[in-house]
């Protein structure tokens, strides 16, 4: 919401920003707190700015994460809520909600019973009431408070991108549209370039995370590779398998093998069964990596810091060399000597490989020894990706690569 994000940038209201993952689970274990090692070492970390986003948080808003004396690990304070507005497909009269068209799952039952819990209320809107049984229940009637029930699509939308229901957000059935038929976003130039670049580096029978922007755009390099059914997509939003969507339908998939609920997405992520992430590159200096406040933008950090965390083949931050500006034509530096804000610190990752992926180069990130590899050029010479690079490099057996918009 831009006007929100116009009063936290102006303090004019307190504001914390919490991991997706941890924010997730402190939902399903209130009135419990969470001890969590994510966030570690970057502003959710206490030491740091303790999640606040603004000064007027940091001043006079009370704390929402300790650090616990006993593990070293960051003490997530239980939450607390007056009021949760949702969505659901259907009710009965019994005021049971059903969830069975919904593109995600989400959090729904988690913050209902959390915000129920607390004496709060808990409304929902759905696309119908029926009168008759129904066939699956999600959220029992006991939770819910009130329903509104509102038949339009132009008012109950699915996803961000548009008005209509698409069965195939939900349906299994691969057969019922002909994927090779399916109309994709255009995708060129240098993000057709980093996007097919990424894809090279995922394996066969991983399972993997796709972040928003560039990272999302993989997904449709290795359709048309004809790779897509060798691997398994997730999304944190809770989709596994099928054909993750991009830009305002983001965290949704065509044809899913499953929907689960984002919490229990995490579950998965934090246990270690993630094999590789592609992640968004807001800013990246040595050792940190920021996409959750820069530029006098606040898009949120998410779900990265759990997911940069869980990975444990591949960590790579997929980008373009240099972010686009406010004015046409205008770039600003992505690799900066020290980021705005700590959304990552790499040295708390536990992955095997560490990479930097732009239409301009490729590094590797080393924890030992500790040190930046120029493992690739695009298009330009090695000494001009170095100069463009705020920090130090090692060069050594640096591959000069054709700049090639070919997938």
């Amino acid at each position: 919401c831009p006007m929100l994000q116009a009063l936290v940038r102006n303090d004019m209201i307190a504001a914390h920003n919490l991991p997706l993952g941890v924010y997730s689970h402190l939902l399903r274990c209130s009135p419990k707190p969470l001890l969590s090692a994510c966030g570690l070492k970057t502003d959710h970390d206490p030491r740091l700015r303790g999640c606040a986003v603004n000064n007027v948080t940091l001043s006079s808003a009370p704390p929402v994460v300790e650090l616990d004396p006993g593990t070293g690990l960051l003490r997530y304070l239980p939450l607390s809520a007056d009021i949760a507005f949702l969505r659901g497909t259907a009710a009965d009269e019994m005021g049971n909600i059903s969830l069975s068209e919904e593109a995600v799952v989400a959090d729904i039952l988690a913050q209902a019973y959390f915000v129920h819990g607390h004496g709060g209320k808990v409304y929902f809107q759905v696309k119908r009431c029926v009168s008759s049984e129904l066939a699956s229940v999600d959220v029992p009637g006991c939770l819910v408070d009130g329903i509104c029930i509102v038949s339009d699509d132009d008012l109950h939308w699915q996803t961000f991108a548009g008005k209509q229901a698409e069965a195939a957000l939900r349906s299994r059935q691969k057969d019922t549209i002909e994927l090779s038929s399916m109309v994709w976003p255009e995708l060129k130039g240098g993000r057709r370039h980093v996007a097919a670049r990424a894809s090279e580096e995922i394996k066969r029978g991983e399972i993997v995370n796709l972040g928003l922007g560039v990272p999302e755009r993989v997904a449709q390099v290795l359709h048309e590779k004809g790779k897509l059914a060798e691997i398994t997509l997730s999304t944190e939003a809770g989709t596994i398998g099928g054909i993750p969507l991009s830009g305002f339908q983001f965290g949704t998939a065509r044809f899913p093998d499953c929907v689960i609920p984002t919490a229990t997405m995490f579950d998965m992520y934090d246990s270690g069964m993630l094999d590789v992430t592609l992640l968004g590159l807001g800013e990246l200096d040595r050792n940190c990596v920021n996409v959750g406040k820069f530029a006098g933008r606040f898009p949120g950090v998410g779900g990265f810091a759990n997911i940069a965390l869980g990975a444990t083949r591949l960590v790579a931050f997929v980008g373009r060399h240099l972010a686009d500006g406010d004015i046409e034509g205008e770039t600003s530096a992505k690799f900066v000597k020290q980021v705005e804000s700590v959304s990552v610190n790499l040295n708390e990752t536990k992955a095997e490989k560490i990479m930097i992926i732009t239409d301009q180069c490729v590094l590797q990130w080393f924890r030992e020894p500790k040190k930046i590899k120029l493992l690739e050029v695009h298009g330009r010479k090695v000494q001009d990706v170095v100069d463009s690079l705020p920090f130090e490099v090692d060069t050594v057996d640096c591959v000069e690569r054709k700049y090639s918009l070919r997938a």
